[in-house]
């Protein structure tokens, strides 16, 4: 298992007030559910429960102290927090002990007062506890090399001041929350966004309900949370963030930093592009095409009485162009000039899908064939029409020239299809196919698209869901390569790349969150455990990494386009240089 994976437990245990002997009882049945934890949190006040006023009397501060001090030895994970008040000079405090491998590391007590405890705010200093002299603030960070902790309580994180920003400014990238029961409600949604906001991660146990949240996507949730954050990704996240500065002190305090688990517990979306749940997904289907409706139809009316010229072939990618071009142009009073290009490669379903799109949406449809034009273009430079890749990138460039001409004598700008799947894998000819004037579906990759077009094809109000559902059951296939005996395309464009589910998977952690070969493979045998064996997998890996470092050239030359979301190839968003052939590492 890959370093940068280290497993994390929250564990919900509902103490009862007063008793700190059994409550160690329950906090030792509660550690063997940790399933091997580096880093193991429980509620705040977890050995002494919420007392009222017996928290500020000397018996039973006693009692949770040799409580801690019978429980210590079983808090072998290198960081165990668990919460219990804490006598600090003439004052107490609800705190966290923070133990590892059997001893005690530090106290942090929390920011604000509780009940009839004191708020720590302003506390630094060393306390004795168990018999051991340890520091004691809000200012101490557990420093494991690369792991670097440090906790709040309560219901400090969902008021200001809120201490969880210096943390995260010091260097933290992991926060340990001890949680009660009365703010669990609003504290595991702020704290999911304030992962994300602060680039960190929540380890977070409550009463009743514990979580884990790392950079804004819950992980675990339920009576017990154990999950694994993955340090590489907030280390990634973190890269390029402006410094910051602060004048408050903090130390360090060092542990041994837990090993990588055995196996992930964590999950991964094989989908992590789409929104969960077919509501969600319908909402971000219905905003991702209003966004690049509104993308072309700003490019149309920044232009003097232009319309939109779309090439269509029957497929995936077209099909969505020309339904952007139709809602984009048609409320402002512009054209839409679609064209259809049969070629060799030409199947008599893509061009009956092209017409019956064009028929349902209300669009004439131009057709020009190209065969004879390709065929004396390959006999004028020598070539016998065999084929090869000058026969089939000949094809996509023809198509090319006889779009922009046509669009140039309507007064048009081209809309160009070509996909965010399509400019990783390089699968697009060099100034052909993969030449427009805006590039609509530039910032979505393949599986979003099927995603937007499966939307429209389940609207049973839409006029074009017909030709949309015959559309999304045809193989994708660039139509490059004669057809076959029987009139059927023989050139799939999955069965030679492989799923574009998969590179779209790849896709998304490699741009996104900086994965490696290594973390990329071991993510993809975790999300697709069942449906592909590892040796698919690792083929499919070498494929998107060996083809998205030699297409380099190809993105660095690409037309404008819209960019959706955080993932993006665009000239702006990406560099690299352009005469690499593997992927390094």
């Amino acid at each position: 298992m890959h370093k940068d994976f280290f497993r994390v437990a929250a564990l919900s245990v509902e103490a009862r007030p007063g008793y700190p002997a059994e409550n160690v009882k329950q906090i030792l049945d509660a550690l063997r559910r940790t399933e091997g934890a580096g880093l193991v949190v429980f509620p705040e006040l977890t050995l002494t429960g919420d007392c009222g006023s017996l928290l500020l009397r000397d018996d039973l501060l006693d009692a949770a102290e040799d409580a801690l001090a019978s429980l210590l030895p079983s808090l072998t994970a290198p960081l165990t927090a668990v919460g219990l008040p804490v006598r600090i000079q003439d004052g107490v405090y609800s705190c966290a002990a923070i133990a590892g491998e059997g001893k005690l590391l530090g106290v942090v007590p929390g920011s604000r007062p509780a009940r009839f405890l004191r708020g720590g705010a302003n506390q630094s200093g060393a306390v004795t506890l168990c018999g051991q002299t340890v520091m004691c603030g809000t200012d101490l960070l557990f420093d494991g090399g690369g792991l670097c902790a440090a906790f709040v309580l309560g219901g400090d994180p969902l008021y200001a001041p809120c201490p969880d920003g210096a943390y995260i400014r010091h260097g933290a990238n992991v926060l340990g929350h001890l949680g009660t029961a009365w703010e669990k409600r609003r504290l595991r949604d702020t704290l999911a966004v304030q992962s994300a906001r602060l680039r960190c991660a929540y380890v977070s146990a409550g009463s009743s309900e514990s979580f884990a949240a790392e950079n804004g996507v819950m992980l675990a949730k339920g009576t017990d949370a154990v999950t694994e954050f993955d340090i590489g990704l907030l280390r990634f996240e973190r890269r390029g963030q402006a410094e910051s500065h602060s004048d408050q002190a903090f130390f360090r305090v060092p542990f041994t930093r837990p090993g990588p688990p055995p196996s992930l517990l964590r999950t991964y979306s094989r989908d992590p592009f789409a929104a969960e749940g077919d509501d969600a997904l319908a909402d971000q289907c219905r905003a991702l095409f209003g966004a690049l409706v509104k993308a072309l139809r700003t490019r149309l009316e920044r232009l003097p009485d232009p319309g939109a010229a779309v090439a269509v072939s029957g497929g995936l990618d077209s099909a969505l162009a020309l339904l952007v071009a139709v809602n984009a142009a048609a409320p402002i009073g512009r054209t839409v000039l679609a064209v259809t290009m049969p070629g060799p490669g030409s199947s008599e379903r893509t061009r009956n899908n092209a017409k019956a799109l064009c028929g349902a949406l209300g669009v004439p449809l131009g057709t020009v064939p190209i065969t004879d034009a390709v065929a004396a273009h390959l006999a004028a430079i020598g070539h016998d029409g065999s084929p090869d890749s000058v026969y089939e990138n000949a094809q996509a460039r023809e198509r090319a020239r006889t779009i922009f001409d046509m669009a140039n004598a309507a007064g048009c700008i081209v809309v160009g299809p070509s996909d965010l799947t399509e400019a990783a894998l390089g699968f697009t000819t060099f100034a052909g196919d993969s030449m427009s004037m805006l590039g609509v579906n530039a910032g979505l990759p393949k599986t979003m698209i099927r995603h937007i077009a499966a939307y429209f094809a389940s609207l049973e109000d839409h006029p074009a869901k017909n030709a949309l559902r015959d559309i999304l059951d045809t193989p994708v296939s660039p139509e490059l390569l004669p057809l076959d005996a029987f009139g059927e395309q023989r050139q799939k464009s999955e069965e030679l790349l492989g799923d574009y589910i998969l590179h779209d998977f790849f896709l998304y952690w490699f741009l996104r969150h900086g994965y490696s070969r290594e973390k990329l493979l071991i993510a993809a045998k975790r999300a697709f455990a069942g449906r592909y064996g590892g040796e698919v997998l690792e083929t499919a890996l070498e494929t998107f990494l060996t083809r998205f470092v030699r297409s380099q050239y190809k993105r660095s030359a690409a037309p404008e386009g819209v960019t959706l979301g955080e993932v993006s190839l665009d000239v702006c968003d990406w560099s690299m240089p352009g005469d690499m052939d593997q992927w390094p590492g």
